[in-house]
């Protein structure tokens, strides 16, 4: 069976807007850690597919399904709407920079084991401030995403099972904030945003 990742990415002049920066410094950084997130889906083994819900960038050869801006859950559902309902996916939010393959990999067996319980039918990973969700793993036709505030609570009312097992941080360390971004270098970040945070926050 078939795994797809799919990564929601917001337009450039609209990313990480409560970052404060100006856009054009917004944009290089949302555009590196989307780069890092995607490389990491790409390279992971248990991974078949990705898909963009937006515009992926130029650098990267993903699938792409524009956002028709309607939004962050509705371009998400396009996305899965397109997919067969048995498909396996796990969606990633775009500002997750220090996530590596073994990470996806960990993430995907943990929720594989969980689904072997017959009332288990999605899996989420919330963020490392404990109210939201930055990762949801389930099948095309069960996955419902509730992303934005409170989605943590949103997700579990829906029946998600949280995942706690494992060393699952890196999969936790959204960046919504400058001490976020300085958190995730902390943490370490793949290449694209460790140059671009490495300008942002020390020039």
């Amino acid at each position: 069976m078939s795994t797809t990742a799919i990564v929601p990415l917001k337009p450039k002049v609209t990313a990480k807007s409560r970052l404060g920066f100006d856009q054009a410094t917004r944009a290089v950084l949302a555009t590196a850690m989307a780069n890092d997130l995607l490389a990491s889906c790409q390279t992971a083994l248990g991974i078949d597919d990705v898909i963009v819900a937006g515009t992926a960038p130029a650098n990267l050869s993903v699938t792409e399904i524009p956002d028709l801006k309607q939004g962050l859950n509705p371009a998400l559902a396009d996305v899965l709407n397109a997919l067969s309902p048995q498909d396996q996916v796990i969606i990633l939010l775009g500002d997750l920079p220090c996530v590596r393959p073994e990470d996806i990999d960990l993430a995907l067996e943990l929720a594989r084991a969980r689904s072997r319980s017959p009332h288990q039918t999605a899996s989420m990973i919330c963020d490392a401030v404990g109210t939201g969700t930055t990762t949801l793993i389930g099948t095309a036709g069960t996955l419902i995403p509730r992303f934005g505030p409170h989605s943590r609570a949103l997700h579990r009312e829906q029946g998600y099972v949280e995942l706690k097992e494992g060393e699952l941080s890196r999969l936790r360390r959204d960046v919504d904030s400058i001490s976020d971004l300085a958190d995730a270098v902390r943490i370490g970040t793949g290449p694209a945003t460790n140059s671009a945070a490495e300008t942002i926050l020390f020039n």
